[in-house]
């Protein structure tokens, strides 16, 4: 869908972020500083437009929408780097290394929550069913992203894929019934 306001995750791992001041006082010093190390580092960009992103991707030759509104789904998933201020004149830029993620998105009652946080649970259940199944089967996940019930506190993991099984009992798996089990893999942020 073209004209979607897209936004982006800033990178939560060490190296996903580089920080460019504008201490020459110089107008559009910083973006110049960051569009500089995108070149340097072999990215192209687009343009700027009402969004505090620009989208960049490796390569001489930049082949994607200028402006990120005209982006479709497509394209956002080709998207390598991105450049992020509020303020491009006068403020500091940001260049964010993104990482594509299909998203899983999981709602979780405290308790099963707090100990996949904790790193006790290493594995979540969902009931075998045709909800389930269409949710699951043919999916490409990258990620799961736990929900603390409908709070703000999330917790993200590396998606390992299902299978079928019994599940521990003192982790939330119902007892001698066969449910998909997700292996919860390793910790993204």
């Amino acid at each position: 869908m073209r004209g979607k306001q897209w936004t982006f995750v800033r990178p939560a791992k060490e190296g996903g972020v580089i920080r460019f001041l504008n201490s020459s006082g110089e107008t559009f010093g910083a973006k110049y500083q960051a569009q500089k190390w995108l070149h340097e580092h072999g990215y192209s960009y687009g343009s700027t437009d009402l969004s505090p992103y620009v989208p960049a991707m490796k390569g001489e030759r930049y082949d994607l929408p200028q402006k990120l509104h005209n982006f479709d789904r497509e394209d956002l998933k080709r998207v390598d780097a991105v450049m992020f201020s509020y303020d491009y004149r006068d403020g500091w830029v940001e260049v964010w290394l993104v990482e594509w993620m299909e998203m899983l998105d999981l709602v979780l009652t405290y308790q099963w929550f707090d100990m996949i946080d904790r790193g006790e649970k290493r594995e979540e259940y969902r009931r075998i069913c045709d909800y389930w199944t269409k949710r699951l089967a043919g999916k490409h996940y990258t990620h799961i992203r736990f929900r603390r019930g409908y709070t703000g506190r999330t917790a993200i993991f590396r998606y390992e894929g299902f299978r079928e099984g019994t599940g521990n009992a003192d982790w939330g798996a119902p007892a001698n019934e066969r449910v998909y089990i997700l292996p919860i893999g390793e910790r993204y942020k």
